[in-house]
């Protein structure tokens, strides 16, 4: 019954938690890449053409005359969005302590707080809204953090309200779909899960302004691999008692991980004074839980001073 109301907790948690992001489109995420390019400006060319049709008497345009690029134009007025997945330019994005990378839209923000925990692909403002918006979770939660071997089909169970999509495979595993219908309190999005040794992965795909382009998403999950298997997923983090657990290097450390792999990382020689009240700054504060090394402090409230 514990470990039931604790799934409850994180299950509606993160739903909540992703409710109140869909809805205020605000981000903390710092920014370490900059788009270099911008989809309003990509849609005007595509879309130029139309401005230069022919009209008849009646200022109406000539549909016979008028050039390709406006059928784009008119299916965004009909709610949907011709793809341009093959007119931007794609960049690259790798995560070493998971040891995946992909590939990203280039008229996105590369945006996170902490790449250990997520990271988010934000498009520009259209329409009072970002677009797109591409997430990939992978929290150092009890949820996240399923045993060895765990069926993500059994791990994840579906949220209130959402619907079974089309299962498929995300960088050679098992992925879960499911599909978030619109509301007057969210935006549809579609979700994404898998398992990769101990970490569970969700990538989701937010068609915030209704707008969604499935090759520019599909373009997106396939270019998704594992590059490492000497990553926080394959047992970095494993232990068996607490001693086993250290703060990885780094100025403000917010993860744990076995003193086994800590001579892998360098420890900054000038970090800034700024106190994270998240961050495991003695060997105290970190924790072997259920055979995972995990931070006590994550999740602190923090206060300005």
């Amino acid at each position: 019954m514990k470990n039931s109301n604790n799934y409850k907790k994180i299950t509606w948690g993160f739903l909540a938690f992703f409710l109140l992001f869909t809805l205020t489109g605000c981000f903390r995420s710092t920014t370490p890449y900059q788009a270099d390019e911008d989809y309003n400006t990509i849609i005007e060319e595509q879309n130029g053409s139309e401005e230069n049709s022919p009209e008849n008497e009646e200022g109406i345009l000539d549909q016979e005359t008028v050039s390709p690029s406006s059928d784009a134009n008119q299916s965004q007025r009909l709610g949907e969005f011709a793809s341009i997945a093959d007119q931007v330019s794609w960049r690259d994005y790798s995560n070493d302590y998971f040891g995946y990378q992909l590939n990203y839209p280039g008229i996105t923000n590369a945006l996170t707080d902490d790449p250990n925990q997520s990271v988010e692909f934000v498009g520009s403002m259209t329409d009072g809204e970002n677009w797109p918006r591409l997430s990939v979770f992978h929290y150092q939660s009890d949820f996240y953090r399923p045993s060895l071997g765990t069926d993500v089909k059994e791990w994840v169970k579906m949220f209130p309200g959402y619907e079974q999509g089309i299962d498929r495979t995300i960088a050679g595993l098992p992925a879960l779909h499911f599909v978030q219908p619109k509301t007057p309190q969210a935006y549809a999005a579609d979700h994404y899960y898998f398992i990769k040794g101990k970490q569970l992965f969700l990538i989701t795909l937010l068609h915030s302004n209704d707008r969604q382009d499935r090759p520019l998403y599909e373009k997106f999950l396939n270019s998704f691999e594992f590059v490492s298997d000497n990553s926080q997923s394959e047992g970095l983090t494993y232990c068996q008692s607490d001693a086993d657990c250290v703060p990885m290097p780094g100025c403000h450390p917010r993860q744990c991980i076995n003193a086994e792999f800590a001579g892998n990382y360098t420890q900054p020689e000038v970090c800034t004074q700024l106190f994270d009240c998240q961050a495991a700054y003695k060997t105290e504060d970190c924790l072997c839980i259920n055979n995972v090394c995990a931070n006590a402090n994550l999740g602190n409230q923090c206060f300005d001073q």
